[in-house]
């Protein structure tokens, strides 16, 4: 079985279950349509709602006063004090009733624009009546399949001589920056959904068909076994399956145990479960995110298409705007695909000066010139609305938290206890009548939801990896965690936990990193009892958020701690 036949029996699978459990919900809207209305005013040329909101949760409200002198202001009221007011350009004037004439309101989308644009079609379509709970199901249901095909390319990004001809090159069939684009030959065969998911190959005669890493990307023959050195994870060809006639689908689906797990640890075993099947603005925006991401890390590691990867690194900014810090995993792979050593080139000096940098100037611009115009257009939509180009509009909520953003901001060190807390350290409450348990509005530790990612502090060296692949499988981990990092941070100091959440979705931002660097880091743990145990205990925990969140909520309270 090709790796091209598992990847849609994953998405069926998984789109499946989370239809199952969506159940009901697909037949209507959600109560959070945000991106709905955002589409549907672009499409009535209008940026804003028109006129009032549906309901209060997580609109922009910008206040329009006329004063006496017959002079304008656009802003908000601060809370701290009734005749303050800030303008849009962040200046704070004080107005007293009095020398009010006339005022105004208007609501906008206080969210990034990046889900509206890919509703825009079916808003076109069918209004205010768009399912975003089965634009969500359909979406979710590629995560996984994404997370599965990236996991089976790191192999090859640890064996240098199954590398390819470099960016833009043959290796996965394309002919420079920009290729044939997606769903050309580097993402299967004649496009991504040709033939199938995946067409006739990551480039080759099938997604794995011929070895990952064997003649469909420019390395050596499907014939050829993976060296010992490219991965430490088995002995199978890279990216192939055994023969029916060796072993059939069961060995063939054992030859990818560890991409299996880990592809269940995500779609059944973390917070993407609940997020996956309600809909609703916040959930809808984290698995936008990540389906762009999956696409973006495809196109990158290694480095093969830098327009597509411009284009979705700009989309990825305009769904879930700290992701964008993904795009050094572009820089990184430029470098090292320009290195005569395959290597980042890093340390010492030296070897970045020995860079041919005309090579270079290519496919950067094809990346920066697609990510610098969407990041532009975000830049036009945020200031005729707000005035700001870097503002999406949550400064102007309305919602409980609105108090702290004018006093603290968006970012502050002020909320990192209560982030750090509800990541790591919120556990439920146990009752001694029914329902029993309930878990707090801020969601559940990470521990508790994935507790298979506390492997990550304790990775193993590989005794079968080459010296190269050993320095390449630390290369990847350092340059992963140091993506990871700063999106972390960012979410660790905004000024919202998730709150309301049955875990803590900020980390979908970066968890297919974490995915990878449990892959890079932990693959002998992969195949244990003790870690296949903490994902089916992720399962199990997700399992219950996935069918209680937004239904049943006598399962939950609106506090923090259980104790307070």
């Amino acid at each position: 079985m090709s790796d091209r036949k598992v990847a849609v029996l994953l998405y069926l699978l998984f789109t499946a279950v989370y239809a199952g459990t969506a159940g009901q919900r697909l037949r209507r809207p959600s109560t959070d349509t945000h991106f709905v209305y955002l589409a549907d005013g672009w499409l009535h040329r209008r940026l804003d709602l028109g006129g009032a909101p549906p309901h209060t949760n997580d609109w922009a409200e910008v206040e329009q006063l006329t004063l006496r002198d017959g002079s304008t202001l656009k802003g908000q009221f601060l809370r701290s004090g009734t005749q303050r007011f800030r303008t849009l350009k962040g200046e704070v004037r004080s107005i007293g009733e009095s020398e009010i004439t006339g005022r105004s309101k208007k609501y906008y989308v206080s969210f990034p624009p990046g889900p509206a644009v890919l509703m825009l079609p079916l808003v076109a379509i069918f209004g205010h009546r768009t399912s975003d709970v089965g634009f969500t199901v359909l979406l979710a249901g590629l995560v996984p399949v994404l997370a599965f095909l990236i996991l089976r390319r790191l192999p090859r990004l640890l064996a240098p001589e199954l590398d390819g001809s470099g960016p833009g090159g043959t290796e996965l069939g394309g002919t420079g920056p920009g290729g044939s684009g997606l769903g050309g030959t580097e993402l299967g065969g004649t496009e991504l959904g040709g033939s199938g998911l995946g067409g006739t190959g990551l480039g080759g005669t099938e997604l794995g068909g011929s070895g990952l890493g064997g003649s469909e990307l420019g390395g050596t023959p499907a014939s050829t076994a993976r060296p010992p050195a490219a991965g430490g994870q088995g002995a199978a060809p890279v990216g192939s399956a055994r023969s029916p006639q060796n072993g059939g689908a069961w060995s063939a689906l054992s030859a990818r145990a560890s991409e299996l797990w880990l592809v269940l640890l995500l779609g059944l075993g973390s917070v993407l479960y609940f997020c996956s099947v309600i809909g609703q603005v916040w959930f809808t925006a984290h698995v936008v995110s990540l389906v762009l991401l999956g696409l973006y890390l495809l196109c990158v590691l290694p480095l093969r298409r830098p327009l597509l990867a411009g284009v979705l690194l700009g989309l990825i900014y305009l769904t879930r705007p700290t992701m964008a810090a993904f795009g050094l995993l572009f820089v990184l792979e430029l470098l090292r695909a320009h290195c005569p050593e395959r290597r980042y080139p890093l340390w010492p000096p030296s070897r970045l000066r020995a860079l041919p940098l005309r090579r270079l100037i290519g496919p950067l611009v094809s990346f920066a010139l697609p990510l610098c115009i969407l990041c532009a257009l975000g830049a036009v939509h945020n200031y005729l609305r707000f005035g700001r180009p870097f503002e999406f509009g949550h400064t102007y909520l309305t919602t409980m938290q609105a108090d702290n953003i004018q006093r603290f901001g968006l970012i502050n060190y002020q909320y990192l206890s209560r982030n750090l807390a509800a990541a790591f350290t919120l556990l439920p409450k146990l009752l001694p009548s029914p329902p029993y348990v309930q878990v707090s509005y801020h969601g559940l530790s990470l521990l508790l939801t994935t507790p298979a990612l506390a492997y990550l502090l304790w990775p193993t060296p590989v005794a079968t990896d080459s010296v190269a692949a050993a320095a390449r499988r630390r290369e990847l981990r350092l340059a992963l965690w140091a993506t990871v990092a700063p999106i972390a941070l960012a979410g660790f100091l905004y000024q919202n936990d998730g709150y309301v959440q049955f875990g803590f979705r900020f980390s979908l931002d970066y968890m297919l990193a974490l995915l990878m660097l449990l892959w890079l880091g932990s693959p002998a743990a992969l195949r244990t009892l003790r870690f296949r145990a903490l994902v089916l205990v992720g399962v199990a925990v997700n399992t219950f958020g996935a069918v209680t969140f937004g239904r049943m909520w006598q399962f939950y309270f609106n506090g923090f701690f259980p104790v307070q």
